[in-house]
């Protein structure tokens, strides 16, 4: 890409997502055996006005601000439907969708002693009855549940 001596170009770090503006400095034209060579040298804009060859900085570069906002804002689209995509991903762990999927359920909550990710003893079978569980349902309360009920809900 060509630039003119003088131009304001914008340094985009990938990394770290900072925009630096630099001047393009130096236009330098080499013209040898195997062909014409230009390199640009650009000023940073820190106190000591750091030169550097633009050849080497590592950042995308832009040569205006509104291509330059454009693409940011395209990047943080495609990250924020990434992220929900991942969430509507994992929503589905809420949903039991087959009804041997829900009996598949309730029989993990009936044969073990607690729910995964809940309270140790949140869920336990009645001593006195197989078919009826106790769900611990907060503040110190219980409740029993026939496990026939659970599998008449409907998910």
């Amino acid at each position: 890409m060509q630039y003119e001596v003088g131009q304001v170009i914008y340094l985009l770090n990938d990394k770290t997502l900072k925009v630096i503006p630099a001047q393009i400095c130096e236009e330098v034209v080499r013209n040898t055996l195997a062909g014409k060579e230009i390199t640009y040298l650009i000023q940073m804009p820190d106190k000591k006005r750091t030169q550097a060859n633009l050849a080497d900085v590592q950042t995308q570069i832009f040569t205006d601000s509104n291509t330059l906002k454009s693409y940011m804002v395209n990047n943080a689209k495609k990250m924020i439907t990434k992220l929900l995509d991942d969430a509507y991903r994992l929503e589905k762990v809420f949903t039991i969708k087959e009804k041997h999927e829900t009996e598949m359920y309730i029989e993990t909550l009936t044969n073990s002693s607690h729910e995964i990710g809940a309270p140790t003893n949140s869920v336990q079978k009645d001593k006195n009855d197989d078919k009826i569980i106790k769900v611990d349902i907060g503040n110190g309360m219980k409740a029993r549940v026939k496990v026939e009920d659970l599998t008449n809900l409907k998910f």
